[in-house]
């Protein structure tokens, strides 16, 4: 009875991870590579304001600004949301009044998301798009965005996150990253394709005005959450591809494991606000459980299929088939643990080594986030990592 249970978690959470990171995005790939594409017209330019989040931001708001004017784009207001910050940034915004920045700033730092329900309050385009200041625009990013609204069903579009490795000989996280958004992106175009993608990211996001609610105050992730209330309002959420936003890698792993923490902590976070999900929309539901919520499944997945797999090996060395799921498990430990050492090296061994890394290290973070949720240390207000 008791090997029966251990079977039935080890492959049981064996599947449900094969599922998340493999199966699911296969079918999502083959359904929409079978779905016409659609062709959007070019000729709606309707107002729109960029909100730039930007808390202490001295560093690369000037860059942020000189990148946002040269956007081709005719019809663009831009707004800086500097509140909170202690340095220069609302300084710098303000020098370039002249060319129509609206530099906004209150002293208490009450976190992204109070911040960017004060400047969506003063926009006046018709649509807001939401943009860090870190993120910088490829020239087209607005137009491509603002085309996926030519259809009325669409209530807002996300573009693409790119992020590049700090150096040409950097083969370790920051490539690892910048990685797992090329999958992360690929699913959120296939989604699109097939009707609506049930992700956002906030570095290159818009939304129509009228369709924008403001985010709760203790809201982490504002990205997940505009997707998730332009959904319960029986909008889609579109993809664009050519709507292009690069960053920098994170400067140090540590930096990262911490955003990616607090990120996890966002998502724990919110759960409750899961009755805004549109239950009469089958593919939306069907695509928020399987692209969404079994993420944060993930890292107890992998605890027991290992655990499992350990307690079999053990008790039934004789049989090949527990020797061959514990290896299996050992292997993607040991890699990724080989991974870890690998920060600057070339070859295709120690790039594997590293996407084991990088996963663990992910999964690790969402366990963490999870305490953090559970422990109610999860706040809107962090420690904002260097640039």
């Amino acid at each position: 009875m008791a090997v029966n249970v251990m079977e039935a978690v080890a492959f049981g959470s064996i599947c449900l991870m094969l599922y998340h990171y493999a199966v699911y995005p296969l079918i999502v790939f083959i359904a929409a590579r079978l779905r016409k594409s659609r062709n959007t017209p070019s000729s709606y330019f309707p107002r729109v304001s960029l909100v730039i989040a930007a808390f202490n931001e001295e560093k690369v708001i000037r860059e942020k600004l000189s990148n946002s004017f040269e956007l081709d784009y005719p019809n663009l207001e831009i707004l800086v949301a500097a509140d909170g910050s202690s340095d220069r940034t609302l300084d710098i915004a303000a020098s370039y009044a002249d060319r129509g920045v609206k530099a906004m700033f209150e002293p208490q730092r009450r976190g992204k998301a109070a911040a960017l329900n004060r400047a969506a309050a003063q926009a006046t385009g018709d649509i807001i798009v939401f943009s860090d200041a870190n993120a910088m625009y490829e020239p087209q990013a607005i137009r491509a965005l603002v085309e996926g609204f030519s259809d009325r069903n669409v209530g807002a579009v996300s573009g693409v996150k790119i992020v590049r490795a700090r150096n040409q000989g950097d083969t370790g996280f920051g490539r690892s990253e910048g990685f797992y958004w090329k999958y992360e992106n690929a699913i959120r175009q296939a989604e699109s394709r097939l009707g609506t993608t049930v992700a956002a990211v906030g570095e290159i996001v818009a939304v129509r005005k009228d369709v924008f609610r403001p985010f709760p105050a203790s809201i982490i992730n504002d990205d997940a959450y505009l997707a998730l209330a332009v959904l319960a309002q029986g909008l889609d959420v579109r993809f664009a591809p050519t709507a292009v936003a690069e960053e920098l890698a994170s400067i140090s792993e540590g930096d990262e494991y911490v955003r990616r923490r607090r990120i996890a902590a966002g998502r724990w976070l919110q759960l409750r606000y899961m009755s805004l999900l549109p239950l009469h929309r089958p593919f939306v539901m069907a695509a928020f459980f399987s692209h969404k919520l079994l993420r944060l499944m993930m890292p107890f997945a992998l605890l027991s299929s290992t655990l499992a797999s350990v307690v079999l090996s053990l008790s039934h060395p004789e049989r090949a088939e527990y020797i061959l799921l514990v290896t299996a498990h050992g292997l993607l430990f040991g890699s990724a643990l080989f991974g870890m050492y690998q920060q600057n090296r070339q070859g295709v061994l120690q790039r594997l080594s590293r996407i084991c890394y990088f996963l663990i290290r992910m999964n690790v973070g969402v366990a963490f986030g999870f305490l953090d949720w559970m422990r109610g240390t999860a706040s809107p207000v962090w420690k904002k990592a260097a640039r």
